[in-house]
């Protein structure tokens, strides 16, 4: 496969996985079959599953790239304190988006339905080198273990994502993430 042919599969990828998300926002993930996302794109469904097995799929490779970035963001050498980073890579980034894909995609990703991606290992792997970081540098009591803090940071980040996700409450998403995991932190301190 030369080069063309390969950039030309990459960007069909990406507008279907695009049109897809599209649709998911507009009318409901479930609500929204293989067939729909081929049709509006005008391919073959046969095309749409060359490039993804199924719904699910597409959603999980939305956050394909997202390691990355989690890592970039949270090592931020602007914000001095490993505090700040922690409560900047949640309070910006995470909280950017779960809003960007909005309340029913979120749901479907706290809930892990249809997916296998419910829980990210790369934000618990960076939460638990930013947190022992933090007790190193006595940002954080080391009275409890740096995975007992992971834990407790990622209870009330995904209980909060949830309640917001499933529209029981209304609130702000990102002061919430900001007050009650600043609570968990001082807990800890």
């Amino acid at each position: 496969m030369n080069n063309s042919q390969e950039t030309l599969q990459k960007n069909t990828k990406q507008k279907i996985s695009d049109k897809a998300f599209q649709l998911f926002k507009e009318h409901g993930y479930d609500n929204v079959s293989v067939r729909q996302i081929a049709s509006e794109l005008d391919i073959t469904t046969g095309a749409l599953y060359y490039h993804f097995k199924n719904k699910a799929d597409i959603l999980i490779n939305r956050t394909a790239g997202n390691e990355d970035i989690i890592r970039q963001k949270a090592y931020d050498p602007a914000i001095p304190t490993r505090r700040g980073q922690i409560m900047s890579l949640f309070t910006e980034l995470i909280a950017d988006f779960i809003m960007f894909e909005g309340p029913e995609i979120c749901s479907i990703r706290m809930l892990g339905r249809d997916l296998n991606i419910n829980r990210s290992k790369s934000l618990e792997e960076v939460l638990l080198d930013l947190i022992s970081d933090a007790i190193k540098e006595k940002e954080l009591s080391s009275e409890h273990s740096p995975e007992t803090i992971v834990n407790s940071l990622l209870f009330t980040f995904r209980g909060i994502a949830y309640c917001w996700a499933t529209g029981k409450v209304q609130f702000d998403l990102k002061s919430t993430f900001n007050s009650e995991l600043s609570r968990v932190l001082d807990y800890y301190s």
